[in-house]
């Protein structure tokens, strides 16, 4: 564990009981260590110090005002004369010896997360655990296919042959030396014996592979083309190169200078030079040279129309959209967009945005006073007074009041007192009210938020040190080498 020692000096002052009173002044040194930090154990020491020097001069300030009134009460000498001039400063005395050290301060706040260490090397394998309880049989697996047909049985053994029918008896001789008779008939035949048992059948042998399929046959030959019909007709014609056609709700119209496509769109009192492309975009009194592209965009316009809006996005500029304003996104400036103002972002200046105001990013500026400024997502987003400026996301976020400006992520969140400045990323306490007329500059960052309960000038960080010679502390100076503004210790 590290340890840490410094050495401070402060002085002492007190003023003695008699009238009039003298001013006492001492000073007196301390030594002190801390684990925490060389800060730490620096004010350590320094409130040691302080301690030990004031203690010092109350002590020479009652001595002398006991001896003052000792000389005027016991030895009878008059009033004290008015103080004389102060004489030369005399040696400075031995320090004293170092006072105890004080119970250690309070622990800082903790330091940043490390970055993480490298991966350590696997572990070897541990012992295979022992085997769990056989699980529930699955259900019955689909059957296997059917196994390849059987070779062909042997051929069973031929039947017995019938036996011979008797033979036939032999014709008679002729006579001796004559003529060789004629051969006797040929005896029937014996009647055949009976069939022998048929053998037993032998298993199927297997199926054969099924043939290739045959070449496909010739396609067969195009036929004639019928004949040609009659020519169309159409009756509409334009004027001018790019000149449109659009049904009307009744027949096929002609559009030239006025672009509307789409159902509804630009269906009444479209202005001259306009576009609307979209469901019911610039549906109603749309202003001259204005622009609507996407559903609903610029869908409504006011009693006296704006002219020169642009509204490009579903919803854009919706409902009552001013004379030159801008609203690109999805509900961008939806409803009663004021003149000349300008709204980028996904529901940007969608509700009541005023005159002149900027809003760009996500929900940016949703109700926002005339002449204000919001940029980042969710800055100023509700009920951001006139004039106001927030820059950063979500930045003056709620009830931001009228020439105030929030510049940081998340700076004065919410209800920003009138006219005062807030500047860092969490500049104000979450959820804290900033105060009217006040000034917060916070460099600490996220987590580190001040608060601002009345009119005044907050800043965070700044330096603690060593003052010039006899500075009172807490006393602010300006350090002309390094610009930095710091406190005296």
């Amino acid at each position: 564990m590290s340890s840490y020692i410094a050495t401070a000096g402060a002085t002492g002052l007190a003023n003695t009981t008699n009238d009039p009173s003298i001013l006492v002044t001492t000073s007196a040194t301390a030594t002190a260590t801390s684990t925490v930090s060389y800060e730490d154990a620096f004010n350590t020491a320094f409130n040691q110090a302080q301690t030990i020097a004031t203690n010092l001069a109350n002590n020479d300030a009652n001595v002398i005002s006991q001896t003052v009134n000792y000389v005027i009460n016991e030895l009878d000498v008059g009033e004290m004369g008015p103080t004389g001039p102060t004489g030369q400063k005399g040696d400075t005395g031995a320090s004293g010896a170092p006072g105890s050290s004080g119970a250690p301060g309070s622990a800082g706040p903790t330091g940043a997360s490390g970055a993480p260490g490298s991966v350590g090397p696997t572990g070897s394998a541990g012992p295979t655990g022992s085997a769990g309880p056989t699980g529930a049989s699955g259900a019955p697996g689909s059957a296997g296919p059917t196994g390849a047909p059987g070779s062909a049985g042997s051929a069973g053994p031929t039947g017995a042959s019938g036996a011979p029918g008797p033979t036939g008896a032999s014709g008679a001789p002729g006579p001796a030396g004559g003529a060789t008779g004629a051969t006797g008939p040929t005896g029937a035949d014996g009647s055949k014996g009976p069939v022998g048992p048929t053998g037993a059948s032998g298993a199927p042998g297997p199926t054969g592979a099924d043939g290739s399929a045959g070449a496909p046959g010739p396609t067969g030959a195009d036929g004639s083309a019928g004949p040609t019909g009659a020519s169309g007709t159409f009756a509409l014609s334009g004027t001018n190169y790019s000149d449109y056609i659009y049904w009307n709700g009744t027949e096929w119209a002609v559009g030239d200078s006025i672009v509307h496509l789409g159902n509804s769109a630009g269906n009444q009192n479209q202005g001259s030079y306009s576009v609307a492309i979209g469901t019911n975009a610039g549906n109603q009194n749309q202003g001259s040279g204005s622009v609507a592209i996407g559903n609903h965009a610029g869908e409504i316009g006011g009693e006296i129309p704006g002219n020169y809006a642009v509204a490009i996005g579903s919803y854009a500029g919706s409902n009552g959209q001013g004379t030159g304003s801008v609203a690109i996104g999805n509900s961008a400036g939806s409803q009663s967009q004021g003149s000349g103002s300008v709204a980028i972002g996904v529901s940007a200046g969608t509700n009541g945005q005023g005159i002149s105001s900027v809003a760009i990013g996500n929900s940016a500026g949703a109700s926002q006073g005339s002449g204000s400024v919001a940029i980042g997502n969710f800055a100023g987003n509700t009920n951001q007074g006139s004039e106001a400026i927030a820059i950063g996301d979500g930045a003056g976020q709620t009830n931001q009041g009228q020439n105030a400006i929030a510049i940081g992520n998340s700076a004065s969140y919410k209800d920003q007192g009138e006219s005062s400045i807030a500047i860092g990323t969490g500049a104000i306490e979450t959820f804290q009210i900033q105060y009217k007329n006040s000034i917060v500059l916070n460099a600490k960052g996220p987590g580190y938020g001040i608060r601002a309960p009345e009119s005044g000038f907050y800043v965070t960080p700044i330096q603690g040190k060593s003052g010039p010679t006899g500075a009172v502390q807490y006393s602010l100076f300006y350090d002309t080498n390094s610009h930095e503004i710091y406190y005296a210790l």
